[in-house]
């Protein structure tokens, strides 16, 4: 991300990592500390691996869109894409949002038939 950053001419303001389920709205500490400092206007982007890293529920993509709505979200960077605040990028970052939700529940159903299976 650091080589993406350089490249771009991007200023890094902070790196922070998590590693909480992103299943369910509002569980993830470091993610709600993101969105209290894009509203407090600490910075006004994301560079991110990739969209799916963001949010995996329905819940933190509407925060994230909201932002992005109000003008303190201006972009949102993967090493393949970037997401602007205009309706078709808008549009595409809640697609890979939802289609990585819906892997997320397909897994939980898949595991759930797996261990009934097994026992």
């Amino acid at each position: 991300m650091l080589q993406l950053a350089e490249r771009e001419g991007l200023e890094i303001v902070t790196m922070k990592r998590e590693s909480h389920s992103a299943k369910e709205t509002g569980q993830r500490p470091v993610f709600n500390e993101i969105i209290e400092e894009l509203r407090a206007e600490k910075f006004n982007g994301i560079l991110t691996w990739a969209p799916d890293r963001i949010s995996r529920n329905a819940g933190d993509l509407g925060k994230i869109v909201d932002l992005m709505d109000a003008g303190k979200l201006h972009e949102i960077r993967t090493f393949g894409q970037s997401f602007r605040n205009n309706p078709n990028e808008k549009f595409l970052l809640m697609i890979l949002g939802s289609q990585a939700k819906l892997e997320n529940d397909n897994r939980g159903i898949n595991v759930k038939r797996g261990l009934r299976t097994k026992v």
